[in-house]
């Protein structure tokens, strides 16, 4: 017994390294990449507009009071 549960710890010690030092590689080769990447979804323009998040109205104001 004593034989197979030494090989199964060697065994599982020898993984953890491995999937350590390839987790490690793919974070090295990651950050290799400098350059920003543009994001599909998001669009930038000029507008002057302002963003309203909400508009005051009765039902904003109970829920305001209840939420804080």
């Amino acid at each position: 017994m004593e034989v197979k549960e030494n090989s199964r710890r060697k065994f599982l010690v020898k993984a953890g390294k491995t999937s350590v030092l390839l987790a490690g590689g793919a974070i090295v080769l990651s950050g290799c990449n400098n350059e920003p990447k543009a994001s599909p979804e998001l669009t930038r323009g000029k507008s002057k507009k302002t963003e309203i998040l909400y508009q005051k109205s009765p039902h904003w104001e109970e829920y305001f009071s209840v939420a804080y």
